[in-house]
């Protein structure tokens, strides 16, 4: 039988969620399952998330906001009211656990690459810059810096200085759009109504698979075989814990 992994969305404390998801997960015989980072924040149970998941021995992708508390750790910053209180009541083996998660997972069985944000194009994977828990708008000449992408101008504006439509005039592209690696690639981050799917000509498909369970939307994974037409497993949030702003994107 051919190798079969999931890749769990952003979870982001709703602990209750990603347990009905890994309980789904658990009768359809994969051979692995990963998170795609940020298991911490906006939710409800940021603690009782990431706990699950290291308890399970399921490994994650590191993302930015998980990035976030590793780094007020190392400069001996307090962070937010919010994050202080998650900080305190972090374990040694919980710490140990966001330490070891990488920027990236690539299974060249499945010719796939897992990460939080984005990739750049024209970089080979071991060259790939620590933005890639952030990326969202990618320049190929402009390696690690980026911008935000959204509708919202004044939103845009108060995030990086440009819309959307003014880092296109400068360079800028969504990542999955110019994205010319031959490996298929599922990420968070963004936020998408629906799974986004992306197929750009004969390189590799781009899925983002945040949909947005913090936000009142669900929490997604994809079933990866290889075949280039993923499957996806959702469970539907209980209620709304946080706002859309920011980076985030609700389309599709």
């Amino acid at each position: 039988m051919p190798k079969r992994i999931a890749a769990i969305g952003d979870v982001h404390g709703m602990t209750r969620e990603l347990r009905l998801l890994l309980g789904a997960l658990e009768w359809m015989g994969l051979d692995e399952i990963w998170g795609l980072g940020d298991l911490v924040d906006r939710g409800p149970d940021s603690i009782g998330s990431l706990r699950l998941m290291r308890e399970r021995g399921i490994p994650t992708i590191l993302g930015n906001h998980d990035a976030s508390y590793l780094n007020l750790r190392k400069k001996g910053y307090s962070g937010s009211v919010a994050k202080q209180g998650i900080m305190a009541q972090l374990l040694p083996e919980d710490w140990e656990y966001l330490e070891k998660c990488p920027l990236f997972r690539v299974d060249d069985s499945l010719n796939t690459v897992l990460v939080h944000g984005g990739l750049w194009p024209g970089i080979p994977l071991h060259k790939q810059p620590f933005g890639v828990v952030f990326a969202q708008m990618v320049h190929p000449g402009r390696i690690g810096e980026v911008r935000w992408w959204g509708e919202d101008e004044h939103t845009q504006r108060s995030r990086c200085g440009y819309t959307e439509a003014e880092s296109r005039k400068h360079g800028f592209e969504r990542w999955y759009r110019v994205w010319d690696g031959p490996q298929d690639v599922y990420y968070g981050h963004s936020v998408f109504a629906q799974p986004n799917v992306w197929r750009n000509g004969k390189h590799g498909l781009t899925v983002g698979i945040d949909t947005g369970a913090c936000f009142g939307g669900a929490l997604t994974a994809a079933i990866i075989d290889g075949s280039g037409e993923p499957r996806f497993v959702s469970v539907k949030a209980d209620k709304v814990y946080a706002e859309l702003t920011n980076r985030t994107l609700w389309e599709n």
